[in-house]
């Protein structure tokens, strides 16, 4: 590929860093689409290249890129509603950004163009050279309504959702229509089939936040701050779960946005589907309980383990129309009582009834779970799974979705 041009009729300088640091970016670009270009940096700090439109909201970015020339903190940025600042003055928006971890690794990091201040820090380490000017890297970022997305060489190597980060300066970068682009922080970038979709806006489909998989046991699995990013339902899709402790029951509770746990107030039950006949009848339930309880009877073999999905609702309001939102019978004010359904199946390993029987065997346990006191949607941060005794073994795999109300 050789150079045709200096300037390029899709892409535009977005330079203005209001004194935060020095130098200037020389592009070369290579096709008249802007598709294929380098960017080379005398300096040390964030500019870069916007795209034409201030109007992007929801978009699939996906890019090919090998850096040299000490290259680091590249990546892009988006909902900038300034046209020429990319740091501190009316700079708004979010970027991901390479991260150096070593010479040899780095991991994709979420900061505020504003403060250029780190949201999240929890990417993926790549075991990839970002600056030995021969490895060719493919990035694709997803942004969907409150939520981030970043595959790196076909890995999952990022997600983050915007909501959970209170007391950001610029808090509406995470829905608003801005700019969007590329920035370098130093070095040396060459990027290759650049290409930019938009997004559906009125999506009403399962959204992934996250996947929760350790390689360690843990006392319980706590899922913060995901009632707040703007989600009307959540979905946990649990493909394996194991407790360490045999015959104990699986326990669930609502947190609020610090964390700490609900503990009255539950009222749930479950009907049981049995392979055995010992199992006929042993349906359970609780009310006015300290938790809420979705598997009796854990068995704590390696060849066993429960799947399925819980489904939670009721923790914001949930139905909006052209931008209003609706109120049940009138009333906001602490309507909201989370409740769950749960649908798990795996084996069951109860210890004796009071007839000498062991309802023990494969089984379907399907059931609801009510946190029944009225709180602000404001009041409500995530929830907690956890054994009623000993922890959870190693290597479970959760995926976490939520769902939106169509927005006009």
């Amino acid at each position: 590929m050789g150079l045709i041009a200096s300037t390029s009729p899709v892409w535009t300088p977005i330079t203005d860093a209001n004194g935060q640091g020095s130098g200037t970016i020389t592009p070369e670009f290579y096709d008249n689409s802007g598709t294929n270009f380098k960017w080379t940096h005398s300096g040390s700090t964030y500019q870069g290249f916007r795209l034409q439109s201030p109007s992007h909201r929801n978009f699939r970015m996906s890019f090919q890129w090998k850096g040299s020339n000490n290259c680091a903190y590249f990546g892009p940025f988006w909902g900038n509603t300034s046209s020429t600042d990319i740091w501190g003055g009316s700079a708004t928006g979010l970027k991901v950004i390479s991260y150096p971890s070593s010479g040899s690794t780095f991991r994709w990091t979420l900061r505020d163009t504003h403060g250029n201040s780190d949201l999240n820090t929890n990417g993926l380490v790549n075991d990839a050279d970002q600056n030995d000017n021969s490895t060719w890297h493919t990035t694709v970022v997803e942004v969907r309504g409150k939520s981030c997305r970043v595959w790196h060489n076909g890995t999952d190597a990022f997600t983050a959702g915007f909501g959970q980060y209170g007391g950001i300066s610029y808090s509406n970068q995470s829905n608003q229509a801005g700019y969007l682009g590329l920035l370098l922080y130093t070095g040396t970038v060459e990027v290759r089939n650049f290409t930019i979709v938009d997004l559906p806006l009125n999506s009403t489909e399962w959204e992934h936040i996250m996947t929760f998989a350790p390689t360690s046991s843990l006392s319980d699995f706590a899922f913060n701050n995901i009632f707040d990013q703007g989600y009307t339902r959540i979905k946990v899709s649990i493909q394996s779960l194991i407790a360490e402790t045999d015959q104990c029951d699986y326990l669930y509770r609502v947190t609020d946005e610090s964390g700490n746990d609900m503990s009255s107030h539950y009222y749930y039950g479950a009907a049981v589907q049995g392979s055995e006949a010992t199992q006929d009848g042993d349906n359970w339930r609780g009310a006015n309980q300290s938790e809420g309880k979705f598997w009796e009877g854990n068995w704590n073999n390696s060849q066993g383990g429960v799947h399925g999905d819980i489904i939670i609702d009721n923790y914001t309001l949930s139905h909006k129309t052209m931008n209003n939102t609706m109120s049940r019978r009138g009333n906001y004010n602490n309507m909201n009582r989370p409740i769950a359904r749960f649908d798990m199946y795996g084996y069951m390993h109860s210890g004796d009834m009071a007839d000498g029987s062991t309802p023990s065997g494969y089984c379907r346990q399907t059931g609801q779970i009510r946190q029944n006191i009225g709180r602000s949607p404001s009041a409500y941060g995530g929830f907690r799974l956890y054994p009623s005794s000993g922890s959870w073994a190693p290597d479970p795999e959760i995926n976490i979705y939520g769902m939106r109300s169509p927005a006009y």
